[in-house]
């Protein structure tokens, strides 16, 4: 009869801690430590902060994200405060920036959130929409509560060494977090809902696929959103419909048939057959995908650049008139050339180009009234 040894809880400290590191595919450059017996999340030593397994399901890898990083420094609490949830929309968030080419900054985020105490764990605090309009999107299974960490997410973290130097404090403390709407993110912010929808859902901005392309990961964009979206999609359906094994009665029926279709009175080597047809298909399927792809990108690519028009139009029209520069407009003749632009519009004819000249292009911004 085998007893088994009884480990003392250092030893179990340190294996949990090195599960937990080739779990996650931590680097071994990344200084980290499991807590001790008396130790608690806030008791970390110096230039270290507790992080939660749960924000390394959220997709931390030994980086604090800067957007994190800018919002704890403009309230004055520690990143460990956040919930696992508002880590997850965070990082969302600065990688939807990043892959549009947006500056995201804690304005913008201001703009369309508030942060909250968390009634029920004292000292940490939540990001709440403030119209119902996000700038991600969660599934709708994910409204409430912390999906998908559950409630016991704050009894396991480890404590993780800081090496650049921040501007957070690296304990938790009680803050002020009320703060009113920032209307200096408001331009971005009505661009980034511009982005198509399925490119701004959380699960697809902190999967492995699109953190392997921003700088959470300490990477930067190397291919396009509709192309990271596509390995995305391909990398769900593999999860969804593992390779199909058959019975062992078909297996051995089939090896049957294709034995006594082979030359092996030959001694040749048994090869199945590969049907041309079927290969052709494949490759055209791939080809339809990949052509999609590239339309849809096309056409993201077409909106955002309408929306900043737009916006940068009503900018101007709008310091035209503060400034009182308003003696060059001809409310007539605009309103004739957006009927004219509008009928053009509507016909969808080949005539477009020559509508769409530069100068009306470019005049068709008076044509609107000013959202003040």
């Amino acid at each position: 009869m085998i007893v088994p040894i009884p480990r003392s809880e250092k030893e179990i400290l340190l294996i949990c801690r090195g599960n937990m590191r080739r779990k996650y595919a931590i680097h071994p450059s990344v200084g980290m430590r499991s807590p001790s017996e008396f130790e608690r999340a806030p008791d970390g030593g110096a230039s270290e902060i507790a992080i939660y397994e749960a924000y390394l399901d959220a997709g931390f890898r030994g980086i604090i994200p800067s957007l994190i990083g800018e919002v704890s420094s403009f309230f004055g609490f520690c990143p460990s405060q956040l919930t696992p949830l508002t880590w997850r929309t965070l990082m969302a968030i600065q990688v939807l920036g990043e892959l549009h080419g947006f500056s995201v900054g804690v304005h913008k985020v201001l703009y369309s959130y508030y942060f909250v105490p968390l009634m029920k764990k004292a000292g940490f605090y939540h990001l709440r929409s403030r119209d119902g309009t996000p700038l991600v999107e969660e599934p709708s299974r994910g409204i409430r509560g912390n999906y998908p960490f559950g409630d016991g997410w704050s009894n396991q973290y480890v404590f993780v060494k800081i090496q650049e130097p921040v501007g957070y404090p690296m304990s938790g403390r009680t803050v002020d977090v009320s703060r009113p709407v920032s209307f200096a993110g408001e331009a971005v912010a009505k661009l980034i809902m511009g982005v198509p929808r399925r490119f701004r859902w959380v699960t697809f901005l902190v999967s492995k696929e699109a953190l392997r392309h921003s700088r959470v990961w300490g990477n930067v964009v190397r291919l396009l959103v509709s192309a990271i979206y596509d390995e995305h999609q391909k990398a769900k359906t593999r999860k969804r419909r593992p390779l199909y094994t058959p019975p062992p009665r078909l297996a051995r029926a089939a090896s049957l048939v294709i034995g006594l279709s082979s030359t092996s009175s030959t001694g040749a080597e048994v090869v199945p057959n590969h049907d041309p047809l079927v290969d052709a298909h494949r490759r055209l399927i791939g080809e339809v995908f990949f052509l999609r792809s590239q339309v849809q990108n096309m056409m993201a690519r077409r909106d955002l650049l309408i929306q900043q028009m737009k916006a940068s139009a009503r900018w101007e029209l709008m310091k035209e008139w503060l400034e009182k520069r308003v003696e060059h407009w001809d409310p007539k003749e605009e309103y004739h050339r957006h009927l004219f632009l509008s009928r053009g519009n509507d016909q969808q004819s080949g005539n477009f180009s020559r509508v769409a000249t530069p100068r009306s292009v470019v005049g068709s911004r008076f044509s609107e009234d000013p959202s003040f």
